[in-house]
């Protein structure tokens, strides 16, 4: 695994690069307006070339804290223009009752650097992360404030669309399908969870996940991108009894 220190430099020196081979592109606008990411057919106007695809595959398998990365790009102005499904999260407000972190890029970034955390225990640690960088995208189509109610009804199956589009032009394809599904339910096992909900509930959950532990794990993630996390135990210690449950349920049918 690279340090941090060392991986960091490897991408400045990457991002430098970038900046210069895309100087001539200075003049052009490149649309984050929310709608516009919501409403596109691809994921940022055209297909990622090879050295971008090993680029965000290096920096997911193997970076500590891949927030860094695309940190460096939005200060630096590339982030519109590589990802803009991701630029679009910024400044997309949250509920702070839920989310003192902030805007909805930052949970993302917190949720990210998490998951890398929690990498080396998923079963497909790339659809694990890719997920985890794109499972609140659709807050940027679905976010509404109601005099102060912020809300995102809906919002995982919109990001579930925008991660299908985006891993469709990204080279991602075995990855995929896993990591949409993830993207779909990471809601739902927290919600389960806090609910104490009946096993028919998280047998349901269960049976529509293609990979049930690297859920439980992205929902860890998940809860882990706030400044006031707290302790997953609770959460862990319910979901991974029911998910026993689910195997000792479905390994005796005949």
């Amino acid at each position: 695994m690279f340090t941090t220190d060392s991986f960091m430099r490897r991408v400045r020196v990457s991002i430098i690069t970038t900046l210069s081979v895309r100087i001539t592109e200075a003049s052009v606008s490149y649309n984050t307006d929310p709608e516009a990411v919501c409403s596109r057919t691809d994921h940022n106007g055209g297909m990622m070339n090879k050295a971008e695809e090993e680029k965000l595959r290096e920096v997911l398998l193997h970076s500590e804290k891949p927030s860094e990365y695309f940190e460096e790009l939005r200060n630096n102005g590339i982030l519109e223009k590589e990802y803009p499904v991701l630029a679009a999260l910024v400044g997309v407000e949250q509920n702070p009752k839920y989310h003192p972190e902030g805007d909805v890029f930052t949970h993302t970034m917190l949720v990210l650097d998490a998951a890398a955390s929690l990498r080396d225990k998923a079963r497909d640690p790339l659809a694990f992360m890719l997920a985890a960088l794109l499972h609140d995208t659709g807050k940027a189509c679905k976010t509404t404030n109601e005099n102060g109610r912020i809300r995102s009804i809906g919002h995982e199956n919109v990001s579930a669309d925008l991660a299908d589009r985006f891993l469709r032009d990204s080279g991602f394809e075995s990855q995929r399908k896993t990591a949409v599904n993830l993207t779909k339910l990471h809601m739902r096992p927290n919600m389960l969870a806090k609910d104490h909900s009946r096993v028919r509930a998280t047998n349901k959950l269960f049976a529509e996940a293609l990979d049930p532990e690297d859920l439980i794990l992205l929902a860890e993630a998940d809860r882990g991108g706030r400044t006031d996390a707290a302790d997953f135990t609770p959460n862990r210690t319910f979901l991974n009894d029911r998910y026993r449950m689910y195997r000792e349920k479905t390994e005796d049918k005949p």
